[in-house]
């Protein structure tokens, strides 16, 4: 049986379009991914996107894939998720 198997972790990795750069969106995503105890990372990507590659549970990457959509949804962005 592998850690993976073990634990129960899965990455995801997730694009974000839109107006996400100069707008506090990587720290939101830090913060929230922290406080449901998930390990990754945020980055700024040259093209104006930012990209996520999360790691967790199943129910901590739905609660994560979750917060950024309210925070989105009040800015009129959309997600674009990518299989890591």
């Amino acid at each position: 049986m592998t850690s993976t198997e073990k634990t129960g972790a899965l990455a995801h990795r997730y694009i974000v379009r839109g107006r996400v750069q100069g707008v506090g969106f990587r720290w939101f995503v830090e913060r929230e991914a922290h406080i449901l105890g998930i390990s990754g990372w945020v980055r700024n990507n040259s093209d104006g996107s930012v990209e996520v590659l999360a790691q967790g549970t199943r129910e901590q990457l739905l609660g994560l894939r979750s917060r950024p959509r309210a925070w989105m949804t009040s800015r009129n962005l959309k997600p674009s998720r990518f299989p890591a």
